[in-house]
């Protein structure tokens, strides 16, 4: 599945790896306390939303929908940290509206992916049985696209 992945993300990399650098810059030590009393001082804080954006790990194809996610659901409180707070290499890696659009359409191209992973992934009971299935789906999935 990694490949398959792969080729859906190609188009994008450039913004997931802009969102990546995003993500990587707010998780320092400064920039976490700024960002943190930002979204803190909100009036509409959100109780259920972690403060904390997820960072993805290069070794594990599943662990970027997280960050993408994170980041997608965060972009008025990052557009706001980089108008209060950010340096010029975090504004440069800020998306435009339009991009975060292409985030969207990547986040929905990938969720179905995740489905068939954990589907297929170890559990207590065989799955291999689900493997025609998930690839059935993935197939109609990606030819739509």
């Amino acid at each position: 599945m990694d490949n398959v992945a792969e080729v859906g993300v190609e188009d994008d990399l450039k913004i997931v790896s802009r969102i990546r650098e995003m993500v990587k810059f707010v998780r320092k030590p400064k920039a976490k306390k700024q960002y943190i009393a930002l979204r803190e001082s909100e009036k509409d804080k959100d109780k259920d939303r972690h403060l904390r954006l997820p960072l993805d790990v290069s070794t594990r194809w599943n662990s970027t929908l997280p960050m993408l996610r994170g980041a997608y659901e965060a972009r008025h409180h990052l557009k706001r940290y980089a108008a209060t707070y950010g340096t010029t290499a975090f504004k440069k890696n800020l998306l435009k509206d339009s991009e975060w659009e292409d985030v969207s359409r990547l986040i929905s191209f990938l969720v179905p992916l995740e489905q068939a992973t954990n589907d297929c992934s170890a559990s207590r009971c065989p799955t291999f049985h689900l493997g025609k299935q998930c690839l059935s789906i993935l197939h109609d999935h990606i030819k739509v696209k």
